[in-house]
């Protein structure tokens, strides 16, 4: 991240969008991986998440991008995990949410959810957990978007 940061110092009069891809965060502690697998939540994680990703990621960002800059975060599979949480306890609906829980709409951050994209000229940028991993995911991907395109998930 110290050179991400470094790069948009060096350049950043000429940067007008920034896409995060997701995963940003792990959500390993809400997810339904490590559900009934105490020793592999934390106590207090999923807050730890959130917190150290606006301190060291999102903090960071807003304070080097120019005011006109596009910032845009693509939800990946990890952060759509917290969905199954809330479908199964739909009464901490409103509590959890990334968007609000990170201030994207105070931030000036669009917020795409898992399985969307967004075109920026003649490029999609999506997470990808649609298109998979594996083998060819690259011939995956251009096949199955028909032209460019650039994807997280595959980490």
């Amino acid at each position: 991240m110290k050179a991400v940061f470094q790069f948009i110092k060096q350049h950043r009069n000429q940067i007008d969008s920034v896409t995060l891809l997701g995963d940003f965060l792990d959500c390993g502690d809400v997810s339904r991986h490590t559900k009934g697998k105490p020793r592999l939540r934390t106590r207090g994680g999923y807050k730890k998440d959130i917190d150290g990703f606006k301190r060291d990621i999102l903090d960071p960002l807003d304070a080097l991008l120019k005011r006109s800059c596009k910032k845009t975060a693509i939800e990946g599979n990890h952060e759509d995990w917290l969905q199954d949480t809330l479908d199964e306890q739909p009464e901490l609906e409103g509590l959890l949410e990334i968007p609000e829980l990170l201030g994207l709409k105070q931030r000036n951050w669009r917020w795409v959810t898992c399985g969307k994209h967004i075109t920026i000229g003649h490029v999609t940028l999506l997470h990808g957990d649609q298109i998979g991993s594996g083998t060819h995911v690259a011939k995956k991907l251009v096949e199955q978007v028909g032209g460019t395109a650039v994807m997280g998930h595959v980490h």
